[in-house]
Protein backbone atom coordinates (compact mmCIF):
# COMPACT_ATOMS: atom_id res chain seq x y z
CA UNK A 1 0.00 0.00 0.00
CA UNK A 2 2.88 2.41 0.61
CA UNK A 3 4.34 3.68 -2.31
CA UNK A 4 7.70 3.83 -3.86
CA UNK A 5 9.38 6.88 -2.67
CA UNK A 6 10.69 7.40 -5.92
CA UNK A 7 7.05 7.46 -7.60
CA UNK A 8 6.48 10.27 -5.35
CA UNK A 9 6.81 14.06 -6.24
CA UNK A 10 7.40 16.67 -3.55
CA UNK A 11 7.36 20.35 -3.22
CA UNK A 12 8.47 22.34 -0.78
CA UNK A 13 5.54 25.03 1.18
CA UNK A 14 7.63 28.01 -0.14
CA UNK A 15 7.46 27.17 -3.65
CA UNK A 16 3.78 26.60 -3.60
CA UNK A 17 2.16 28.55 -5.81
CA UNK A 18 -1.57 28.43 -4.72
CA UNK A 19 -2.97 30.19 -7.42
CA UNK A 20 -2.16 27.24 -9.94
CA UNK A 21 -3.10 24.23 -7.05
CA UNK A 22 -5.95 22.89 -5.96
CA UNK A 23 -4.49 22.08 -1.92
CA UNK A 24 -6.08 18.84 -0.48
CA UNK A 25 -5.78 18.04 2.82
CA UNK A 26 -6.11 14.02 2.51
CA UNK A 27 -6.80 13.70 6.87
CA UNK A 28 -10.24 13.12 8.22
CA UNK A 29 -12.70 15.57 8.82
CA UNK A 30 -12.09 15.75 12.12
CA UNK A 31 -8.28 16.48 12.18
CA UNK A 32 -9.30 18.91 9.36
CA UNK A 33 -11.25 20.94 11.63
CA UNK A 34 -8.91 21.41 14.46
CA UNK A 35 -6.61 22.58 11.84
CA UNK A 36 -5.93 23.01 8.00
CA UNK A 37 -4.25 25.11 5.50
CA UNK A 38 -6.15 28.02 4.27
CA UNK A 39 -8.40 27.19 1.39
CA UNK A 40 -7.21 23.51 1.41
CA UNK A 41 -9.87 21.28 0.21
CA UNK A 42 -10.92 18.09 2.60
CA UNK A 43 -10.81 14.58 0.56
CA UNK A 44 -10.10 12.18 3.03
CA UNK A 45 -7.39 9.29 1.64
CA UNK A 46 -9.05 6.50 4.16
CA UNK A 47 -12.76 6.53 2.43
CA UNK A 48 -13.08 3.96 -0.36
CA UNK A 49 -14.26 6.87 -2.50
CA UNK A 50 -11.70 8.87 -2.22
CA UNK A 51 -10.63 9.39 -6.08
CA UNK A 52 -14.11 9.42 -6.82
CA UNK A 53 -14.78 12.41 -4.89
CA UNK A 54 -11.43 14.17 -6.19
CA UNK A 55 -12.76 13.17 -9.76
CA UNK A 56 -15.73 15.42 -9.33
CA UNK A 57 -14.43 18.41 -7.50
CA UNK A 58 -10.91 18.45 -9.99
CA UNK A 59 -12.42 16.81 -13.07
CA UNK A 60 -9.23 18.05 -15.42
CA UNK A 61 -6.70 15.71 -14.96
CA UNK A 62 -4.18 17.89 -16.21
CA UNK A 63 -4.92 20.28 -12.69
CA UNK A 64 -2.24 20.31 -10.30
CA UNK A 65 -2.89 19.40 -7.51
CA UNK A 66 -0.95 19.43 -3.75
CA UNK A 67 -2.00 16.66 -1.26
CA UNK A 68 -0.58 16.82 2.54
CA UNK A 69 -1.06 14.99 5.45
CA UNK A 70 0.13 15.40 9.16
CA UNK A 71 3.54 15.69 8.99
CA UNK A 72 6.45 13.68 7.17
CA UNK A 73 6.08 10.73 9.97
CA UNK A 74 3.51 9.21 8.13
CA UNK A 75 2.52 8.07 4.37
CA UNK A 76 -1.29 9.93 3.95
CA UNK A 77 -0.34 12.13 1.31
CA UNK A 78 1.87 9.46 -0.91
CA UNK A 79 -0.45 7.17 -0.80
CA UNK A 80 -3.11 9.68 -1.78
CA UNK A 81 -0.75 10.81 -4.28
CA UNK A 82 -0.14 7.48 -5.97
CA UNK A 83 -3.59 6.91 -6.23
CA UNK A 84 -4.63 10.26 -7.62
CA UNK A 85 -1.15 9.21 -10.10
CA UNK A 86 -3.18 5.72 -10.88
CA UNK A 87 -6.08 7.34 -12.00
CA UNK A 88 -4.79 9.31 -14.26
CA UNK A 89 -3.78 12.98 -12.49
CA UNK A 90 -0.72 14.05 -14.02
CA UNK A 91 0.12 16.70 -11.83
CA UNK A 92 0.02 15.63 -8.31
CA UNK A 93 2.53 16.70 -5.53
CA UNK A 94 3.19 16.02 -2.43
CA UNK A 95 3.63 18.94 0.41
CA UNK A 96 6.73 18.03 1.73
CA UNK A 97 6.76 18.27 6.01
CA UNK A 98 2.98 18.16 5.46
CA UNK A 99 0.33 20.42 7.90
CA UNK A 100 3.22 20.22 10.49
CA UNK A 101 5.74 22.23 7.42
CA UNK A 102 3.03 24.41 6.63
CA UNK A 103 2.54 26.21 9.88
CA UNK A 104 6.40 26.04 10.12
CA UNK A 105 6.43 28.17 7.17
CA UNK A 106 4.03 30.78 8.37
CA UNK A 107 1.74 30.39 6.21
CA UNK A 108 -2.07 31.17 6.54
CA UNK A 109 -4.16 28.61 8.41
CA UNK A 110 -6.84 27.76 10.29
CA UNK A 111 -7.17 26.29 13.89
CA UNK A 112 -9.93 26.16 16.06
CA UNK A 113 -9.21 25.56 19.88
CA UNK A 114 -10.41 22.42 21.31
CA UNK A 115 -12.85 22.68 24.02
CA UNK A 116 -11.54 21.85 26.79
CA UNK A 117 -13.50 19.27 29.55
CA UNK A 118 -12.93 17.61 32.32
CA UNK A 119 -12.19 14.08 32.59
CA UNK A 120 -12.34 13.38 35.96
CA UNK A 121 -14.95 11.03 37.16
CA UNK A 122 -17.00 7.69 37.33
CA UNK A 123 -17.73 6.28 33.79
CA UNK A 124 -20.60 3.03 33.59
CA UNK A 125 -20.43 0.32 31.54
CA UNK A 126 -22.58 0.35 28.94
CA UNK A 127 -24.31 -2.43 28.39
CA UNK A 128 -25.86 -2.67 25.26
CA UNK A 129 -22.12 -1.70 23.46
CA UNK A 130 -19.71 -3.76 25.75
CA UNK A 131 -19.03 -7.19 24.29
CA UNK A 132 -17.65 -9.93 25.49
CA UNK A 133 -16.30 -13.15 23.02
CA UNK A 134 -14.81 -16.52 24.18
CA UNK A 135 -13.17 -18.97 21.90
CA UNK A 136 -12.94 -22.47 23.86
CA UNK A 137 -11.04 -25.03 22.17
CA UNK A 138 -9.44 -29.01 21.76
CA UNK A 139 -6.47 -30.02 19.39
CA UNK A 140 -9.10 -30.34 16.49
CA UNK A 141 -12.01 -28.38 16.74
CA UNK A 142 -13.68 -25.04 18.81
CA UNK A 143 -16.93 -22.80 19.70
CA UNK A 144 -17.40 -19.59 20.28
CA UNK A 145 -19.93 -17.38 21.63
CA UNK A 146 -20.43 -14.26 23.98
CA UNK A 147 -20.78 -14.01 27.47
CA UNK A 148 -23.44 -10.54 28.60
CA UNK A 149 -22.56 -8.69 31.17
CA UNK A 150 -24.53 -7.30 34.13
CA UNK A 151 -22.02 -4.15 35.27
CA UNK A 152 -18.95 -2.09 35.40
CA UNK A 153 -17.75 1.19 36.14
CA UNK A 154 -13.80 3.01 35.10
CA UNK A 155 -12.73 5.94 37.53
CA UNK A 156 -10.89 8.68 35.78
CA UNK A 157 -8.67 10.98 37.37
CA UNK A 158 -8.17 14.63 37.61
CA UNK A 159 -5.05 13.71 35.20
CA UNK A 160 -7.38 11.61 32.60
CA UNK A 161 -5.15 8.25 33.98
CA UNK A 162 -7.61 5.28 34.96
CA UNK A 163 -7.99 4.76 38.80
CA UNK A 164 -9.78 1.78 39.33
CA UNK A 165 -12.67 -0.43 37.69
CA UNK A 166 -14.80 -3.04 37.64
CA UNK A 167 -16.38 -5.70 35.00
CA UNK A 168 -19.37 -7.57 35.64
CA UNK A 169 -20.19 -10.58 33.45
CA UNK A 170 -23.32 -12.57 33.97
CA UNK A 171 -22.48 -16.51 33.72
CA UNK A 172 -25.91 -17.44 33.41
CA UNK A 173 -25.86 -15.38 29.98
CA UNK A 174 -23.45 -17.90 28.05
CA UNK A 175 -24.47 -18.22 24.34
CA UNK A 176 -22.58 -20.08 21.97
CA UNK A 177 -22.76 -18.73 18.23
CA UNK A 178 -21.45 -21.39 16.03
CA UNK A 179 -23.41 -24.26 16.28
CA UNK A 180 -26.76 -23.70 14.59
CA UNK A 181 -28.29 -26.92 16.10
CA UNK A 182 -30.46 -25.64 18.88
CA UNK A 183 -30.43 -28.59 20.90
CA UNK A 184 -26.56 -28.93 20.30
CA UNK A 185 -26.37 -25.70 21.06
CA UNK A 186 -28.29 -25.79 24.49
CA UNK A 187 -26.50 -29.09 25.41
CA UNK A 188 -22.98 -27.58 25.21
CA UNK A 189 -24.25 -24.06 27.33
CA UNK A 190 -25.50 -26.54 29.92
CA UNK A 191 -22.42 -28.05 30.40
CA UNK A 192 -20.70 -24.66 30.43
CA UNK A 193 -23.00 -23.88 33.26
CA UNK A 194 -22.69 -27.06 35.19
CA UNK A 195 -20.39 -28.05 37.97
CA UNK A 196 -17.51 -29.63 35.50
CA UNK A 197 -16.71 -25.86 34.05
CA UNK A 198 -18.39 -22.87 35.64
CA UNK A 199 -21.01 -23.67 38.27
CA UNK A 200 -22.97 -21.00 37.54
CA UNK A 201 -26.21 -21.95 39.53
CA UNK A 202 -23.61 -21.08 42.68
CA UNK A 203 -21.34 -18.52 40.94
CA UNK A 204 -23.77 -16.71 38.24
CA UNK A 205 -21.33 -13.40 37.99
CA UNK A 206 -17.56 -13.85 37.41
CA UNK A 207 -15.66 -10.19 38.26
CA UNK A 208 -12.70 -8.15 36.89
CA UNK A 209 -11.57 -5.53 39.68
CA UNK A 210 -8.84 -3.44 38.20
CA UNK A 211 -6.03 -2.02 40.63
CA UNK A 212 -3.58 -0.35 38.90
CA UNK A 213 -3.23 0.78 35.09
CA UNK A 214 0.26 1.40 33.41
CA UNK A 215 -0.14 3.98 30.49
CA UNK A 216 2.54 3.42 27.32
CA UNK A 217 2.45 7.35 25.82
CA UNK A 218 4.54 5.90 23.08
CA UNK A 219 2.14 3.49 22.10
CA UNK A 220 0.72 4.08 18.79
CA UNK A 221 -3.01 4.58 17.87
CA UNK A 222 -4.46 0.79 17.54
CA UNK A 223 -1.86 -1.05 19.70
CA UNK A 224 -1.93 -2.10 23.45
CA UNK A 225 -0.94 1.26 25.31
CA UNK A 226 -1.75 0.07 28.55
CA UNK A 227 -0.98 -2.46 31.11
CA UNK A 228 -3.82 -3.10 33.46
CA UNK A 229 -3.53 -5.47 36.87
CA UNK A 230 -5.73 -6.59 39.25
CA UNK A 231 -8.18 -9.40 40.37
CA UNK A 232 -10.14 -12.20 38.68
CA UNK A 233 -13.16 -14.23 40.35
CA UNK A 234 -14.71 -16.93 38.50
CA UNK A 235 -16.10 -19.67 40.79
CA UNK A 236 -15.74 -17.71 43.55
CA UNK A 237 -11.63 -17.92 43.34
CA UNK A 238 -9.54 -15.11 43.02
CA UNK A 239 -6.76 -15.05 41.03
CA UNK A 240 -4.03 -12.34 40.03
CA UNK A 241 -4.77 -10.96 35.96
CA UNK A 242 -2.23 -8.85 34.24
CA UNK A 243 -3.65 -7.45 30.76
CA UNK A 244 -2.40 -5.60 28.02
CA UNK A 245 -5.18 -3.43 26.36
CA UNK A 246 -6.02 -0.46 24.32
CA UNK A 247 -7.75 2.01 26.35
CA UNK A 248 -9.01 5.34 24.08
CA UNK A 249 -11.28 8.63 24.65
CA UNK A 250 -14.52 8.82 22.74
CA UNK A 251 -16.96 11.16 22.69
CA UNK A 252 -18.58 10.04 25.12
CA UNK A 253 -16.20 8.43 27.80
CA UNK A 254 -13.48 5.46 26.89
CA UNK A 255 -13.59 1.90 25.25
CA UNK A 256 -11.00 -0.06 26.65
CA UNK A 257 -10.11 -3.14 24.18
CA UNK A 258 -8.42 -6.41 25.00
CA UNK A 259 -8.37 -10.12 24.02
CA UNK A 260 -6.22 -12.94 26.53
CA UNK A 261 -5.80 -16.31 27.04
CA UNK A 262 -7.40 -17.30 30.77
CA UNK A 263 -6.34 -20.45 32.42
CA UNK A 264 -9.73 -22.29 33.29
CA UNK A 265 -8.55 -24.60 35.24
CA UNK A 266 -7.00 -21.98 37.79
CA UNK A 267 -10.78 -21.20 39.13
CA UNK A 268 -11.64 -24.95 39.75
CA UNK A 269 -13.02 -25.54 36.28
CA UNK A 270 -10.54 -28.36 35.02
CA UNK A 271 -13.33 -30.97 33.20
CA UNK A 272 -11.48 -32.35 30.18
CA UNK A 273 -8.11 -31.55 31.33
CA UNK A 274 -4.99 -33.40 30.89
CA UNK A 275 -3.28 -32.14 34.21
CA UNK A 276 -6.42 -33.36 36.55
CA UNK A 277 -7.66 -36.63 33.97
CA UNK A 278 -5.83 -39.41 32.35
CA UNK A 279 -6.35 -40.88 28.80
CA UNK A 280 -9.31 -38.38 28.19
CA UNK A 281 -9.33 -38.61 23.89
CA UNK A 282 -11.90 -37.01 22.23
CA UNK A 283 -12.78 -35.49 25.84
CA UNK A 284 -9.69 -33.38 26.13
CA UNK A 285 -10.28 -29.82 26.70
CA UNK A 286 -7.37 -27.06 26.08
CA UNK A 287 -7.08 -25.28 29.70
CA UNK A 288 -6.70 -21.96 28.14
CA UNK A 289 -9.88 -20.03 27.20
CA UNK A 290 -9.86 -17.22 24.67
CA UNK A 291 -11.40 -13.81 25.35
CA UNK A 292 -11.99 -10.82 23.73
CA UNK A 293 -13.14 -7.56 25.02
CA UNK A 294 -14.61 -4.45 23.70
CA UNK A 295 -16.17 -2.33 26.46
CA UNK A 296 -17.93 1.08 26.62
CA UNK A 297 -17.36 3.32 29.45
CA UNK A 298 -19.90 6.20 29.74
CA UNK A 299 -20.62 8.84 31.87
CA UNK A 300 -24.14 9.16 33.41
CA UNK A 301 -26.48 12.43 32.34
CA UNK A 302 -26.09 14.40 35.63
Amino acid sequence: MIPPQESIRYIAPNQLDASVASIVDVRTAEAFAECHADNALNFCVYEVTFVETIEKAVPDKGSTIVVYGESEQYHAAPVAAHRLQEAGYCNVFVLQGGLEAWIANELPHVKRAPAEKSLAGRYSLNLQKTKVRWIGRNLTNQHDGTIACKSGFLEIAVDGTAQSGELVVDMKQIHCNDISDTKLSSLLVSHLESIDFFQTEKYPSAQFSLDRVFLDPTASPGTPNARMEGQMQIRGKKQPLHLECTLAQTDTGYVLQTQFDLDRTAFGAVYGSARFFERLGMHLVNDLVNLQITAFFEKKAA
